[in-house]
């Protein structure tokens, strides 16, 4: 079962915030996270950031029972003069063994993975054309 959430080029949500926590949590995730074939495994609670085509993803999951419950923040990227993006936030529950699509407006995306035991998620980037 596939989830299909496709976020909107602009919303009100500032992603400052978020990518402050975030980032001090992707650098475990990365260096705790797994390689997956077409995709990186991270454990609950552990941020993950991607570029998805002209849109930053900044992201963690918690396990709520079987289920990950998965929050997203996606934005324009930051210019090249520091000036932050406005951004969407994106919460969702993937039921273990399930798997979450988000599409940018650009075409391009992430597939998030729920494993069934909801230790830890597998985030795969989507180019055009393999949404």
């Amino acid at each position: 079962m596939k989830t299909r959430l496709v976020v909107p080029a602009v919303a009100a949500v500032a992603l400052v915030a978020g990518a402050a926590f975030f980032a001090a949590q992707t650098a475990e995730a990365t260096d705790v996270g797994l390689l997956a074939t077409g995709g990186m495994v991270h454990k609950a609670g552990q941020g993950f950031d991607y570029e998805v085509g002209s849109k930053h993803a900044v992201g963690y999951f918690t396990a709520k029972g079987s289920d990950c419950a998965l929050t997203v923040i996606i934005s324009d990227r930051v210019t090249d003069d520091g000036v932050a993006a406005q951004g969407a936030r994106v919460r969702v529950n993937v039921a273990g063994g399930a798997d979450a699509l988000l599409e940018t407006a650009d075409g391009k995306g992430l597939q998030v993975s729920c494993a069934s035991d909801a230790k830890h998620v597998t985030v795969t980037p989507l180019a055009s054309g393999n949404i």
